[in-house]
């Protein structure tokens, strides 16, 4: 009975739904309405245009909040800037251009590297897998709508780009800008042989952004 109570209170935290509307307005309400603020404007009708409540306003405009201007709900901060979760959804997107896409695992890890190099610490990662926990994921995947998960169709890559000048042209734009993000130059490329490669793409679970793939 306890572990199923237990398993039931695990499902009813990760689905949580939110029952107040704190911090709904936004920040970019907030952001207009500090604006209006600064040039001059009372708290309280600045609290009725903008829907920010006028304690909120108060804590922001006199500094006693860590970050003024955004709205930081909770406890628990994510393990990224938002500025490093954009980086990283555009290095996903960059990988599915290229026609490698990203499975689920490969995500985890590349998170759980990019956390390393840039020093950051959680002790909820797994240090022997070396991969960011399934939770963190879930809670990236819902931050960032532009990301869904799709089974690719089995394809080689001659096939996927096909021999026409616009498709050429695309994959060398990828390749130019990755060299170019990346400092590579011509001592650190190899031409491996076609023979010990597999250009098939598997059918595992692949991260897929809508906007790139249906183009």
């Amino acid at each position: 009975m306890f572990f199923a109570y237990y398993v039931s209170d695990l499902q009813m935290v990760r689905t949580y739904i939110r029952k107040t509307q704190r911090g709904r307005y936004g920040n970019e309400a907030l952001s207009h309405a500090l604006a209006a603020l600064a040039s001059g404007a009372g708290v309280r009708a600045t609290s009725r245009e903008f829907g920010v409540p006028a304690k909120t306003l108060r804590r922001h405009r006199d500094q006693r909040v860590a970050i003024p201007g955004v709205i930081a709900m909770g406890n628990r901060p994510t393990v990224f800037s938002a500025e490093q979760e954009a980086e990283l959804v555009q290095h996903i997107q960059m990988m599915e251009r290229a026609f490698f896409g990203l499975t689920t695992i490969d995500v985890r890890k590349l998170a759980y590297e990019l956390a390393a190099r840039l020093g950051i610490v959680n002790n909820k990662w797994n240090c022997g897998t070396r991969m960011a926990g399934r939770d963190w994921l879930k809670s990236f995947m819902r931050r960032h709508n532009a990301l869904s998960i799709r089974a690719p169709q089995g394809t080689s890559l001659s096939r996927a780009v096909g021999f026409n000048r616009p498709q050429v042209r695309k994959f060398f734009d990828v390749y130019k800008e990755v060299l170019d993000a990346n400092h590579v130059d011509a001592m650190r490329i190899w031409n491996v042989d076609e023979s010990q490669t597999c250009t098939n793409q598997s059918r595992s679970l692949r991260l897929r952004a809508p906007e790139v793939s249906e183009k």
